[in-house]
């Protein structure tokens, strides 16, 4: 990631659980690019049991998709 491109969405959002996701809808809003990259660039903990994991998925995919839609009404709205 470039940082001028992380310094001009004003940083890392902190309104979400999903700040990956929302960096990158704010940079698509200033006219920046974003890639997928199919390599771990990140280490963390990961839930021990599957219904863990469903219930985390659950709450990524409910934030994600309340926060696309905060920031595409923005996006139609402010253009």
């Amino acid at each position: 990631m470039r940082s001028n491109a992380l310094l001009e969405v004003g940083g890392s959002p902190q309104y979400t659980l999903t700040e990956d996701f929302a960096l990158g809808m704010e940079m698509k809003k200033y006219g920046w690019h974003c890639r997928y990259v199919q390599e771990y660039l990140a280490i963390g903990e990961a839930p021990d049991q599957i219904r863990n994991c469903y219930q985390q998925r659950s709450r990524w995919c409910k934030v994600q998709s309340l926060t696309y839609h905060l920031l595409h009404a923005c996006l139609v709205v402010c253009a």
